[in-house]
């Protein structure tokens, strides 16, 4: 079992361990950028409806490109929240 030192403490422990046994650290979780890519997609993806509902409320503000900023604006947005809520570090 390869071990690794606490960044809290400094004393050894498992690579694998949720928590510090020793100070109760707790390492965040990473997402990979590949994960964080996937992730932004998706959220791109299901704010097309929102945001294509609030370019049409909002009677088509800029044309396409408008309806375009809005929609990614929106998946950027929903990226964050989606990162926050995971509580994860991005590496």
């Amino acid at each position: 079992m390869p071990l690794a030192s606490c960044p809290e403490c400094s004393q050894q422990i498992s690579q694998t361990a949720s928590s510090c046994p020793h100070c109760g650290y707790q390492p965040r979780p990473v997402i990979s950028v590949g994960r964080l890519i996937f992730l932004w997609f998706a959220c791109t993806a299901f704010a097309l409806i929102p945001g294509g509902l609030i370019w049409s409320v909002s009677g088509g503000f800029g044309g396409d490109l408008g309806a375009v900023v809005c929609i990614v604006g929106l998946g950027l947005l929903m990226l964050v929240v989606v990162i926050r809520l995971q509580g994860a570090a991005v590496r």
